[in-house]
């Protein structure tokens, strides 16, 4: 409404300007007409002035708004993301205890670990009808209980985040939630991991690496690296 006003009297005042008889040149000051038409443009600038900076008063709140809600969005994908990584967490702390494994540092499990051949032969026996064993995990459920619960957590609170938060995260952020969502081993082999099991349940014993290790683990090496990539691009902006 103020843009109205501040156009409304700039157009009062060249109107005074254009009737003429504006300045006494006798007395060598502006007539009445004058005086009205510089009152009017006066008017018209301290209305531009005050709207100018109700509107970078609007940006800026809107711009802090806008940070706080995407911090918000951020905190529940690291919690989608830690809660991946805790999963493989009581792997490795399960693995560790039977091959005696450099204990991980902290609660998080360091990408580069996830990769290591060493920590995948480690647990790739592990029956996925077993309970693990670490006495952390509570309460006990079998490994594929475990892996397509967390699984499950993950992708709902990622499309509450979607859902939610989508006008305020950055294309890059988007497009990796897209992929780890759609990605094949998170969808099929841990999300899907209960068909599997029912498909096989003539099998007496079905190892981990039934599900992680097909075609030599590339379906698996490929999700770690979706899901580090999304990791990496978290931090990268909370940085900023």
């Amino acid at each position: 409404m103020i843009q109205y006003l501040a156009a409304i009297l700039a157009l009062l005042a060249v109107l005074a300007g254009v009737r003429g008889n504006t300045w006494d040149s006798k007395r060598r000051r502006p007539t009445p007409i004058g005086w009205t038409a510089v009152v009017v443009g006066i008017a018209s600038m301290v209305v531009s002035v005050v709207g100018a900076y109700r509107n970078h008063v609007q940006l800026d709140s809107q711009a802090a708004q806008r940070t706080k809600v995407r911090a918000v969005a951020q905190v529940d994908l690291r919690e989608a993301v830690d809660l991946v990584l805790g999963t493989f967490g009581i792997l490795y702390d399960n693995a560790q205890f039977e091959y005696n494994l450099n204990p991980r540092k902290g609660d998080a499990i360091e990408y580069s670990r996830l990769r290591e051949p060493r920590f995948r032969e480690t647990w790739s026996h592990f029956d996925l009808r077993r309970h693990p064993e670490h006495p952390d995990v509570f309460p006990t459920a079998p490994w594929w209980k475990l892996f397509t619960d967390n699984a499950a957590l993950v992708d709902r609170k990622l499309n509450m985040v979607v859902m939610k938060y989508s006008a305020y995260l950055e294309v890059g952020e988007l497009l990796l939630i897209h992929a780890l969502q759609n990605d094949f081993f998170f969808r099929w082999r841990l999300i899907d991991l209960p068909t599997l099991m029912k498909a096989n349940a003539h099998i007496k014993e079905l190892p981990i690496a039934f599900i992680l290790e097909p075609e030599e683990g590339k379906a698996y090496l490929a999700f770690v690296d979706k899901l580090e990539a999304l990791s990496n691009l978290l931090s990268e902006t909370k940085d900023r």
